[in-house]
């Protein structure tokens, strides 16, 4: 019998789009794959003439696969509704509906390049239930970027289940998948690292600039307020291609700068209208020196650098990406979200995008390469440049800088946005993925590109410099509103009673973290303790287990806790939930208390750290 209907209107509810893409695969008849009957009775596939489940049993088959796929990665770092799997190869849903069954939390992201196969699925077999009732995210054919724009939706990928068989068909495709996952998954490793290397800067400085969430605004105040072109300049190589176009692109664009393109900027004497600046490294505010702000707009984190902070004439805070200033803002005002990728020139396209949302302007993009065009890394005079050649000695010259910048990253050759090739890195690669997703999600703002050099970015228009120069010039409408603008939200934003209710919230809050962080330390300490009973045995280890749940639930519940964790990788998604008591035995009580006394020793080291700036 045909299950079809059935699971079509299932689809029809919570995909309508995939639903939609299924009938008109229907109406055009596509060629089906054979489904037969296996000696258990359940159905198997034949696609191509290669057999995709077993003959034999196929729901066995699934089972093992899943089982396989899962065994021993339930750890207490695991986050709930934040983790997902990955399904290359849906074929008949056996070990996608397994694996459902025996994980309920996670999210499952089912990738099949064939949609035959997909609606031999739901004609042959009944999913209402997994399609109901599983978290669900469907890859079904199309390009295979379409994993990039899934990716997201998890904190962290639990497992890659494969159909060896559906991957042969279409090794290509597959392949092109997989290598995007593996990307992803760098961003972990990256993030940890850095993390461990300047944690503690970005705290320090988020504490020294807290009284910014006071007296700046933030960039939601600026959304939709524009109603002009925007040209947006990255620090790539390739920007030293349109630099004597300046000028004439002032005339006719918002220009949105990233930090480290400031040193371009004076070369040619032309002054950006908003200014992006992410990086709280020390190095990355010598950008600034020099440089006159007069006129432009600093949009910045909390966590910069505090002189960049306290230098700018005028400027935007948007969302803190740390804990520490996230606490502060969810207690005080919002400021406003921009994306994060990695790169500040992520953060830059975010805000391009905002400021005209709902305009058919475009927004222009020069210096973009995410590669090393030339063998280059940056534009010509860079800050970065300049420290090599300042630090350079006969045995180690300048060139050996931009060596080790081009080598240091695992490099290799991508395709090229002209159709050609360039060198890039894996690094690069990881944020290119980001524009990818950027611009697959922007829906109003046509996104162009104006040099081409760069690693190819799916989603972004490759564009002459010719259609931005027949723009009309409109630089003096620009000045005019960006000043009317300003002047609005200045108005708003600092009236005496705003003032006054945003310093006492500020106060509030600040004593209610002092004490939020004190109270983790004594929780942490009681845990401590309690370890030190258990191994001298005064303790049965069911009170044991019971007693600490209970206080781990107290830190739970903490809104301080994630900035006591954030300076270590290694607990910021630790889950203090109960103890899974299926795995028994003492060996395996005793790695978990040795685990829970090392991370509890970080969490006491991270809230003493934070407390020393607001006690």
């Amino acid at each position: 019998m045909s299950f079809f209907n059935e699971n079509l209107s299932v689809l029809k509810k919570r995909f309508p789009a995939l639903a939609q893409k299924i009938q008109l695969s229907k109406l055009e008849k596509t060629d089906a794959p054979e489904v037969k009957e296996s000696k258990s009775g359940f159905p198997s596939l034949v696609s191509d003439g290669v057999l995709i489940h077993s003959l034999y049993d196929p729901v066995r088959e699934g089972r093992r696969l899943a089982e396989t796929a899962l065994t021993g990665l339930n750890t207490i770092s695991v986050i709930k509704n934040e983790i997902g799997v990955i399904v290359l190869g849906f074929g008949l849903g056996y070990a996608a509906e397994e694996a459902a069954r025996l994980d309920t939390d996670c999210i499952f992201i089912v990738v099949e390049n064939r949609i035959e196969i997909f609606m031999a699925a739901l004609d042959c077999r009944n999913l209402t239930n997994f399609l109901e009732n599983t978290k669900l995210v469907f890859i079904i054919g199309g390009d295979a970027a379409g994993i990039n724009a899934a990716l997201p939706l998890v904190k962290k990928i639990k497992t890659v289940m494969r159909n060896p068989a559906l991957m042969c068909l279409d090794a290509s495709w597959y392949n092109d998948i997989e290598t995007r996952i593996k990307t992803w998954q760098t961003k972990d490793e990256v993030n940890n690292a850095t993390l461990r290397r300047f944690g503690k800067r970005w705290v320090r400085n988020t504490a020294e600039n807290l009284n910014a969430l006071c007296d700046l605004p933030g960039v939601n105040f600026l959304v939709n307020r524009f109603d002009f072109p925007i040209f947006m300049a990255a620090a790539g190589p390739s920007l030293d291609d349109i630099g004597h176009y300046l000028p004439e692109i002032a005339e006719r664009a918002i220009i949105v700068a990233v930090d480290t393109s400031l040193n371009f900027f004076r070369r040619v004497n032309i002054k950006p209208d908003f200014i992006i600046t992410t990086d709280g490294q020390y190095w990355n505010a010598r950008h600034f020196d020099f440089f006159n702000l007069d006129g432009c707009a600093l949009i910045a984190d909390i966590a910069v650098q505090p002189c960049v902070i306290r230098n700018a004439k005028k400027g935007f805070l948007f969302s803190a990406l740390y804990p520490l200033g996230q606490y502060f803002e969810q207690k005080t005002s919002a400021k406003g979200e921009l994306g994060a990728g990695g790169s500040v020139a992520t953060t830059a396209l975010d805000f391009a995008c905002l400021l005209n949302k709902s305009s058919k302007a475009s927004v222009w993009i020069a210096g973009l390469d995410l590669a090393f065009p030339d063998n280059k890394t940056h534009y010509n005079g860079a800050v970065f440049e300049q420290k090599a050649i300042r630090q350079a000695t006969r045995f180690i010259p300048a060139q050996t800088a931009s060596f080790n910048a081009l080598l240091s990253a695992f490099p290799f050759t991508a395709a090229a946005a002209d159709g050609g090739t360039v060198r890039t890195d894996k690094r690069l690669s990881l944020y290119a993925a980001w524009f990818t997703n950027r611009a697959a999600s922007e829906k109003l703002t046509p996104i162009k590109r104006l040099t081409s050099k760069g690693i190819a970015i799916d989603g972004l228009i490759n564009n002459s410099i010719d259609g931005l120069m027949a723009l009309p010039a409109c630089r003096n409408k620009i000045d005019e509103q960006k000043n009317k603008i300003f002047g609005q939200i200045e108005n708003e934003f600092n009236k005496p009673e705003e003032i006054l209710l945003r310093t006492k919230k500020f106060e509030a809050v600040h004593n209610n973290l002092v004490v939020e962080l004190e109270s983790i330390i004594k929780k942490s300490l009681s845990i401590q303790n309690l370890i030190q009973i258990l191994r001298s045995k005064k303790i049965t280890e069911q009170n044991f287990i019971q007693e600490i749940n209970n206080i781990f639930n107290l830190i739970e519940k903490c809104p301080a806790k994630n900035i006591a964790a954030f300076i270590f990788p290694d607990i910021k998604d630790f889950e203090f939930n109960e103890f899974n008591k299926g795995m028994g035995g003492h060996n395996e009580l005793e790695l978990y208390v040795n685990s829970c006394e090392s991370l509890l020793n970080e969490l006491i080291e991270g809230a003493k750290f934070n407390l020393q700036f607001f006690q």
